[in-house]
């Protein structure tokens, strides 16, 4: 088939740093081509496909620091991230961008507990240094408090091994296997208590629960099978008189 993939313009494809959508396409767009379609991506000009695959390889140690990885706003939780880290004794290690319209809220927040130490920021990360951060962690926090449409860190976590702890919000209980791939929890109190109980969880589980839903080559099969029921004329082009 003949395939065209239109991405936003804000972010090359693949991202360079942040940019959730502009990484599936790119996924998408790669995963396409190996499967023999001829695939054209409508994207900014500096994207680049094919060979620049965004690859996670899991790790089945338990991990040394608990870790946040995304936006440093308030809904996705950063405070009670740093809260639920210093509860369980675990050190935090913060991978995140601090948009600029977010600079008062950073400064104000979040600076004043960070030591180095115990809780770490180590700034915004590109593909070749989130994988280690992610695998190298006892688990990926993620107290959201927003309806979180899908949370794409979540799934680049279990992609390498590492558990999830999240709020029970937006997608959470659509992506995460409660007692599986992590736990939900709706308090910073039951948070505390699942990291107190990640040595329960088999991170090679966790590993392969993500190759099951998750992986580009599944995603990109499905897309495929809709793209011929497309062509073909089929259910997704019927409509009621």
């Amino acid at each position: 088939m003949r395939i065209a993939q239109i991405a936003p313009l804000a972010e090359s494809v693949p991202p360079k740093f942040y940019g959730g959508t502009e990484r599936v396409v790119a996924w998408l767009v790669d995963e396409l081509v190996e499967l023999g379609h001829e695939v054209t991506l409508f994207a900014s000009g500096d994207s680049r496909t094919r060979g620049n695959k965004n690859l996670f390889q899991p790790s089945y140690s338990p991990g040394s620091y608990l870790a946040f990885l995304g936006r440093l706003t308030a809904e996705k939780g950063p405070e009670d991230a740093i809260r639920i880290a210093r509860a369980a004794q675990m050190p935090l290690r913060i991978a995140a961008k601090i948009p600029r319209a977010e600079t008062a809220y950073f400064r104000k927040h979040l600076e004043p507990h960070l030591d180095d130490e115990k809780v770490r920021l180590i700034g915004e990360v590109n593909d070749a240094s989130k994988q280690p951060f992610l695998a190298q962690a006892s688990a990926l926090l993620f107290p959201i408090d927003w309806p979180e449409p899908f949370g794409l860190v979540m799934i680049e976590a279990m992609a390498c091994g590492t558990p999830v702890i999240a709020y029970r919000s937006g997608s959470v209980p659509e992506v995460i296997d409660d007692g599986l791939t992590g736990f939900i929890v709706e308090s910073e109190e039951e948070a505390v208590d699942a990291v107190n109980r990640l040595a329960r969880l088999d991170r090679r589980k966790v590993r392969e629960r993500f190759e099951e839903r998750f992986s580009a080559h599944r995603m990109a099969r499905a897309y495929e099978s809709h793209y011929r029921q497309l062509v073909d004329g089929g259910a997704l082009w019927e409509t009621t008189e």
